[in-house]
């Protein structure tokens, strides 16, 4: 355990920040670009300014066994690396552990019991940034666990894994199997093992067997995975994936500006700070996720769950973001990391008071919405949810939420609504209501500015529920898709570069004009601007 101290989318003018103006009142506007010019980014800066806040990212400890070899790294994210970690003055380790500055936590524990001390962590700028966090490390002399759960439960079809510290040799078996999961490597050396949830809902249990004969059994409750179809398709389609943590952009103590957005709607807990949350945190930044990118399936012809559908788009949008090296590209995975395998789109704050996003045309040698996360180029494009979060929660009315924020009362309601089960009562329609509003604002911002990506310009004239209008009202009764025309050019332009296709070439997104002294083929910036009215 640990604790730390610590659409709309607007119109443009031909500019090299091409902007525009939305319309509001209790309404979010959509506002396009008129005229595009090759620029530099718009919104948040990326690379060269002040570091971000350094956060401890490790949140609990594994547990240590009496007289067995323990080793653990603790993880922070932000500020200047390299990072500097040590036990705080005044804190003790459990007896025979010790703590390197690079993080590492090892030896072998000497005494039973539980041992609370706290560490710091320093980065390299000057001053020091530093983050802090107090944790409860049990040293036990048989103890089994299972790592990674689903705020505490499993998915159907994912795999976790199990150990047991304090034996000699572990044995793990599943005695009770409800949802037709498996153990692999059940008699592991090292005492690690992995459980695979089956198919099926229901509670497994998975029985720990030392060398010695002692036993423990681990309950596992197992839930339908309601992202199992969002995946990265590699070999047949565009692969676009939606970064929702991981940038931050803004001044707030929170993990991300995705997580600040929730805050903000009332969808997380303002007192916790932590990269995680409360449970009900947790349960609902993974149904926003999941809303979210469902609305922006089904603007590109998909089925909500990810599903290609009868006439989809070759597009995907997976829910977690591709990893790599893997030994061969396949669905899901890459070969190693090169340009043009999958494009990242952040939610992430904006440097620019009114601009709700950017875009940049999907070209072979365009490295700016890639899936290069370190340099300054490396995931520029996206959705500002600084300034599209205060308009869409006057445009849907959200006060209820934002006066009485989620909390353990709403976790059932959250979780029948991750899974699509029945209402448990409770606050279930309200949340409903403001994460649906919230994820179809935020879709047809995503669809907008990708598909302007994609080599689509505005929708001339406008088109009632044009996905591209130029001037289109985000409201809560409003809907959008893309034209037949647009549609027509998106069959032709995905997959994009690298992946089987190629993009439209469209002169007025793509070249600057003489006027501008922009060289021919740099990446193009089409950023949104709105105003309350």
């Amino acid at each position: 355990m640990r604790t730390t101290s610590s659409i709309a989318v607007p119109r443009f003018a031909r500019r090299r920040l091409l902007r525009g103006a939305v319309a509001g009142g209790l309404l979010l506007a959509l506002a396009g670009l008129s005229a595009c010019g090759a620029g530099g980014a718009g919104g948040g800066d990326d690379g060269g300014g002040t570091p971000s806040a350094i956060n401890i990212q490790t949140t609990t400890l594994p547990t240590a066994g009496l007289n067995v070899a323990y080793s653990t790294t603790l993880v922070a994210s932000g500020g200047d690396a390299p990072y500097t970690w040590s036990v705080q003055s005044g804190s003790s380790l459990p007896p025979g552990l010790a703590l390197a500055g690079s993080g590492a936590l090892t030896g072998s524990a000497t005494s039973l019991g539980t041992f609370v001390f706290s560490v710091v962590v320093s980065d390299a700028s000057a001053p020091a940034q530093t983050d802090s966090a107090t944790y409860s490390l049990t040293v036990s002399s048989f103890d089994a666990s299972i790592s990674l759960l689903r705020f505490g439960e499993a998915w159907t079809g994912e795999s976790y894994p199990v150990s047991a510290v304090g034996a000699s040799s572990t044995t793990f078996t599943l005695v009770q199997n409800q949802s037709g999961g498996q153990i692999l490597g059940a008699n592991p050396g090292a005492g690690t093992a992995t459980y695979k949830a089956g198919p099926n809902a229901g509670t497994d249990r998975i029985r720990a067997t030392s060398g010695s004969g002692a036993t423990e059994d681990l309950d596992v409750l197992v839930q339908p995975n309601p992202v199992a179809n969002m995946t990265a398709s590699f070999s047949g389609s565009d692969v676009w994936h939606v970064r929702f943590s991981g940038k931050f952009e803004g001044t707030h103590p929170y993990a991300s500006d995705y997580h600040w957005a929730l805050v903000t709607m009332g969808l997380r807990d303002p007192s916790s700070t932590s990269s995680t949350g409360t449970t009900a945190d947790e349960v609902a930044n993974l149904y926003v996720r999941r809303a979210v990118l469902s609305a922006l399936n089904v603007h590109y012809l998909r089925n909500a769950d990810g599903t290609q559908g009868a006439n989809g788009l070759e597009i995907t949008f997976p829910f977690d973001e591709p990893q790599f090296p893997h030994v061969a590209p396949a669905n899901g995975n890459v070969a190693s990391p090169a340009i043009n395998q999958f494009n990242v789109v952040s939610m992430i704050a904006g440097g620019d008071s009114g601009v709700l996003g950017t875009a940049y045309l999907d070209e072979v040698d365009n490295v700016w919405q890639e899936n290069d996360t370190t340099s300054a180029q490396g995931g520029k494009l996206g959705v500002f949810l600084d300034e599209l979060v205060p308009i869409f929660n006057a445009a849907f009315n959200n006060k209820t939420l934002t006066a009485t924020p989620i909390g353990s009362g709403d976790v059932a309601a959250l979780k029948a609504l991750l899974y699509g089960t029945a209402s448990p009562g409770g606050r279930y329609a309200e949340i409903q209501r403001v994460v649906e509003g919230f994820a179809k604002t935020v879709s047809v911002t995503l669809a907008h500015e990708i598909g302007h990506s994609l080599g689509l310009t505005h929708t001339s004239p406008s088109v009632t529920g044009s996905t591209m209008n130029a001037g289109s009202v985000i409201s809560p009764a409003a809907s959008y898709s893309f034209t037949a025309s647009d549609l027509t050019k998106l069959r032709g332009a995905l997959p994009g570069p690298g992946r089987g296709g190629s993009p439209l070439r469209v002169e007025a997104l793509r070249i600057a004009g003489p006027d501008e002294g922009d060289p021919v083929g740099v990446p193009v910036v089409c950023s949104c601007r709105m105003h309350q009215r």
